[in-house]
């Protein structure tokens, strides 16, 4: 069975996830021994690559199926109006 099929579990997805926080969350604690400051930028930028990014992305893609979704619309009704 292949990543992309539907029969995928999910659990390894989630412990996935799970383990890029924990090493993210131990990486900027590492990172505040040594300068704080740095810490707080690797934090910030973490989180914008973890939640900012896939929201966007999201928020893009819905927005292409609804303009798709228009178009097709539109097109099915010019061929059934030269029909």
């Amino acid at each position: 069975m292949s990543r992309s099929s539907p029969g995928w579990p999910a659990l390894p997805r989630v412990l996935l996830y799970y383990a890029v926080a924990v090493l993210s969350v131990a990486a900027v604690a590492t990172i505040a021994v040594i300068s704080p400051a740095a810490a707080a930028v690797l934090a910030v930028c973490l989180a914008i690559a973890g939640v900012a990014a896939p929201w966007l992305a999201a928020r893009a893609v819905t927005a292409a199926e609804n303009v798709a979704a228009q178009h097709h619309c539109g097109r099915d009704v010019a061929v059934m109006l030269a029909l």
